[in-house]
C-alpha cells in the first residue's frame, strides 16, 4: 500500500503546472564579441568588445573584470592600447577615442575632428606621442592626445589595422574589391602609397586586409580574406614586405597548409616568430605560426570554436580573443592552451541531463556547457577534432561517461569520459550544405545518424562496430531528415521535412512511410520523441501523436500556438511539453488542452530551442546567447567554515521535521579534497535530487533543500567523497 501510494505521488508531482513566477535564468554568456587585446607586461592586460565592453587582467589573463563603473559613451569598442600601467586609450564606432589616466577605472571621451570611421588602431610611443587610424584618416598627437594632426587622409580604400615596429617605421593597410590601400611612414610624419602587391592568383574574388603586424622596421605582413564558399576555395591571404612597406608580394602557402577562411589578427614576437589568428564556423579557431620572418606560415591546432579576432604576445604568454566572447590563453608560447571564458554565447540547439545529475547543453560554433551542480555553475569547452569545431546539433549519451554529438558539416564526435574529451568517429567534409542533425547509440556498437547530404536529400547512416565504418542511404526519404528514435537495433522512426514520418523494423534497410490522420497538407517536423514503445510524439509546423510505434499518426491541436515547435517532451502519457519562440506549452490530460507557462518578462530568448525535464518534474530551456532558464528551484552551496578538519562529517537537517525547506550540513577533511556528491532519496531508492556534485577544499558547508514540490514522507540524504559515505534521515511534513 506504501509503495502504491508513494507511486501515486510521485505522479501527482509530475503533472504540477509551474506559475510564471518561478522562472530564472541560470546561465548566460560570459561577455559581447571581443575585438582588441593589448598586454603591457605579463600580468597586465586589457580587452576591448562591443557594447562597450573593456576588461581588464591583473594576473596575466587567468582572470578578467570590467574596471570601471561605466562609461561615457556605449558603442561598439575596436581597439584599445596602453603607453603604461596607468594612461590607455580605447577606439570605437564613429571616432569615438576614449583615455584613462588610472589603469581603466575611469574614462573621459578625447575630441578627435576627423572623417568619420571607426577607430581600429592606436599605437602610443610614449606618454605624449601616438597614432590612431580610423578607416580613412591616420592621426598624430604629441601631446597625449590633447590635440590631432591629419597626416594621412584621401586613401584608396578603407583601412582596418595599423602597426608601427618603432616611433619612426609604420605601416597601414586595407583593401577591397581588387583595390589595395598600403601605406607606410619611414619618419612617423609622412606617409606614402605602396603599389599594388604582385603575383595575386587568379582564384581570389576578393581582396580584403584586416591586419599587419611588423616584425622590424623592414619586415611586416598582412593579412585578410580567405573562403571556402561556392565561390572556389580560396587560402587565407597574407602579403609580406621586406623593405618597410614600400613593396609587397603575395606569400603562396604550402597545399598542405592552406586553410581557407578570414585571418583578422596578427603579431610577431620577434623578426623570424610570428602567428596570426582568425577562423570560420566550421574551423573554429584558426592560427598560423612563422619561423622565418613570414615566408612561410604552418597551422597550429587551437581546439576552440571561436573566431579570432584579436592576438597580444608577452614572452612565451600568448592571448587571442574573438567572437562569441572568446578568450584563450597561452603560457608557455601555444604548447597548451586554455579557454578563460568561462561561458562562450552561442545559440544552444540541444540540453540533457545525464544520469549524475550534470546537465549538458550544446549548439553553435561546437560549444558545450556542463553544469555539475544543478545548473549554479557552468563551464564553456567546444566539441572539437580533427582541427575542425562546427556547430552541435544534437548530443547523446549511453551512461554518464559514453557520449555522442551530431555536428554540422558531417561530423559525429565521441566522448568516454562524460564530455571532458571528445574525438571524431565520422569524419568532417568541408561542404557546408553537409549536416548531420541526431545522433542515437542503442550500445557501444549500433548507432544511427540522420541528416541531410543537400538542401532538401536526406542521409541517414548507421553503424555497427561503434562508428569505425559506416554504412550510407542517400535520398532514401524523400527530404532531408532533422530527428530519430530507435527503440532497439531495428525498429526505428524518423521525421523530417516535408512531412517525412517513416518507420523501419530492419535497422533502417527500408523504410515505410507512415500517414498522418485528421490534417491535410505538408510540414515540416523537427523532433520526434516516444516515452514508450508506442506512446510518441512528433513536432514541428504541427504536432501529431501516434500510438503504435510510429507507424500512424494523429494531429494534435494547440490552440494559440504562435509559431513552429522546436521541441518536445513527453513526462508520462498525460503530462507533455512543446516550447519554440517565446512559449512553452504545458497539457496535463494528453493533449486535450494546454498552457502556456511561461513568463516572458524572465525569459527573454526570442528563440527556445530545446527542453528537458529533470528528475524532479521542473522543465529546463535551452535558448540563444548560452541562456538556460527553469522553474527548478534555486539550491545555494553556503561555505560556513574555513578551518581545516580532521574528520568527514555530515550532520542532521535542520529543522527536521521540515516544511518545505531545510538545511543540510557537512564537513570535508583536508585529507579527502575529492569530489562530494550530495544526493537525496525517496524511500524506494529513487533519487529526488542531486544537492551538491563538485569538488570542493577542507571545510564545514551548508546546503539549503527545497521540498516544495514533494509530498509528506521520510527522505534521505546521503553524502560521498573520497570512498567515504555518510546517510541520514529526514522528514517533511506538510
Amino acid at each position: 500500500m506504501l509503495r502504491k501510494l508513494l507511486i501515486l505521488l510521485l505522479l501527482t508531482l509530475s503533472v504540477s503546472v509551474y506559475g510564471s513566477k518561478n522562472w530564472r535564468k541560470v546561465s548566460q554568456s560570459s561577455y559581447s564579441a571581443l575585438t582588441d587585446v593589448f598586454f603591457l607586461n605579463e600580468n597586465l592586460g586589457w580587452i576591448a568588445g562591443l557594447s562597450g565592453t573593456i576588461l581588464k587582467t591583473i594576473d596575466g589573463g587567468s582572470t578578467w573584470f570590467t574596471p570601471m563603473d561605466t562609461l561615457p559613451v556605449i558603442t561598439t569598442m575596436s581597439s584599445i592600447f596602453f603607453a603604461n600601467e596607468n594612461i590607455g586609450y580605447a577606439g570605437g564606432s564613429s571616432n569615438l577615442l576614449l583615455k584613462t589616466l588610472d589603469g581603466g577605472a575611469t574614462w573621459n571621451q578625447v575630441a578627435v575632428e576627423a572623417t568619420e570611421g571607426s577607430i581600429y588602431s592606436i599605437y602610443f610611443a610614449d606618454e605624449n606621442i601616438g597614432w590612431i587610424m580610423n578607416g580613412y584618416q591616420v592621426l598624430y598627437t604629441n601631446d597625449g592626445g590633447d590635440s590631432w594632426s591629419i597626416q594621412l587622409t584621401g586613401v584608396a580604400t578603407e583601412l582596418r589595422s595599423m602597426d608601427f615596429s618603432s616611433p619612426g617605421h609604420g605601416i597601414c593597410v586595407g583593401g577591397k574589391s581588387g583595390v589595395y590601400g598600403l601605406y607606410y611612414t619611414n619618419d612617423g610624419l609622412t606617409w606614402n602609397q605602396a603599389p599594388n602587391p604582385t603575383n595575386i592568383p587568379p582564384v581570389y574574388s576578393r581582396n580584403d586586409l584586416y591586419a599587419v603586424a611588423m616584425a622590424d622596421d623592414n619586415v611586416a605582413c598582412a593579412t585578410g580574406w580567405g573562403s571556402s564558399s561556392a565561390a572556389g576555395l580560396q587560402p587565407s591571404f597574407t602579403l609580406r614586405t621586406s623593405d618597410g612597406g614600400k613593396n609587397w608580394t603575395f606569400v603562396e602557402q604550402a597545399e598542405e597548409d592552406r586553410q581557407y577562411v578570414n585571418m583578422y589578427g596578427m603579431t610577431f614576437m620577434d623578426d623570424l616568430t610570428g602567428i596570426m589568428v582568425g577562423g570560420s564556423v566550421y574551423k573554429g579557431t584558426v592560427a598560423y605560426k612563422t619561423t622565418d620572418g613570414g615566408l612561410t606560415w604552418k597551422e597550429a591546432y587551437l581546439p576552440f570554436g571561436f573566431q579570432g579576432k584579436a592576438i597580444s604576445l608577452i614572452n612565451d604568454k600568448i592571448c587571442i580573443v574573438g567572437s562569441v566572447g572568446g578568450i584563450a590563453l597561452s603560457n608557455d608560447a601555444g604548447q597548451t592552451w586554455e579557454l578563460i571564458t568561462p561561458v562562450i554565447n552561442s545559440s544552444l540547439y540541444d540540453i540533457e541531463q545525464l544520469p549524475n545529475g550534470n546537465i549538458l547543453a550544446a549548439g553553435f560554433y561546437g560549444n558545450l556547457m556542463i553544469s555539475n551542480d544543478a545548473g549554479m555553475n557552468w563551464k564553456s569547452s567546444f566539441i572539437a577534432g580533427n582541427n575542425v569545431c562546427p556547430t552541435v546539433e544534437n548530443i547523446y549519451f549511453l551512461d554518464n561517461n559514453i557520449g555522442y554529438a551530431a555536428q554540422r558539416n558531417r561530423v559525429v564526435s565521441k566522448t568516454t569520459d562524460g564530455g571532458l574529451t571528445w574525438t571524431q568517429i565520422m569524419k568532417d567534409t568541408m561542404a557546408t550544405a553537409v549536416n548531420n542533425f541526431d545522433v542515437q547509440f542503442i550500445n557501444e556498437n549500433v548507432g544511427f545518424v540522420v541528416g541531410k547530404l543537400a538542401s532538401d536529400i536526406s542521409a541517414f547512416y548507421k553503424t555497427v562496430d561503434g562508428g569505425n565504418t559506416w554504412t550510407t542511404q542517400i535520398a532514401a526519404l524523400p527530404n532531408e531528415l532533422n530527428s530519430l528514435h530507435f527503440f532497439d537495433e531495428s525498429s526505428g522512426v524518423v521525421v523530417g521535412n516535408e512531412s517525412v514520418l517513416a518507420y523501419t523494423g530492419n535497422g533502417g534497410d527500408t523504410w515505410a512511410v507512415a500517414n498522418i490522420s485528421d490534417t491535410t497538407g505538408v510540414f515540416d517536423f523537427n523532433e520526434v520523441e516516444f516515452f514508450n514503445s508506442n506512446l510518441g510524439l512528433a513536432a514541428g509546423e504541427i504536432l501529431v501523436k501516434s500510438t503504435d510505434a510510429g507507424k500512424s499518426w494523429k494531429y494534435i491541436a494547440i490552440n494559440g500556438l504562435p509559431s513552429k515547435i522546436e521541441a518536445v517532451e513527453i513526462v508520462n502519457e498525460s503530462n507533455w511539453y512543446v516550447t519554440g519562440s517565446k512559449y512553452l506549452f504545458q497539457t496535463t490530460n494528453s493533449g486535450v488542452t494546454w498552457t502556456n507557462i511561461i513568463d516572458l518578462e524572465v525569459v527573454t530568448a526570442s528563440t527556445n530551442y530545446d527542453l528537458f525535464v529533470d528528475t524532479l518534474g521542473y522543465p529546463w530551456l535551452a535558448c540563444g546567447s548560452s541562456e538556460i532558464f527553469t522553474v527548478s528551484p534555486e539550491v545555494s552551496v553556503k561555505k560556513t567554515d574555513d578551518n581545516l578538519l580532521n574528520s568527514f562529517v555530515l550532520k542532521n537537517n535542520y529543522p527536521n521535521p521540515f516544511n518545505p525547506s531545510t538545511k543540510i550540513q557537512y564537513s570535508i577533511p583536508k585529507s579527502t579534497e575529492q569530489n562530494v556528491l550530495l544526493k537525496v532519496y525517496d524511500m524506494l531508492g529513487q533519487e529526488v535530487a542531486t544537492l551538491v556534485n563538485e569538488t570542493q577544499k577542507a571545510g564545514t558547508y551548508e546546503v539549503e533543500f527545497n521540498a516544495s514540490k514533494l509530498s509528506s514522507g521520510i527522505y534521505i540524504y546521503t553524502i560521498q567523497n573520497a570512498g567515504l559515505s555518510a546517510s541520514r534521515k529526514m522528514l517533511l511534513i506538510k
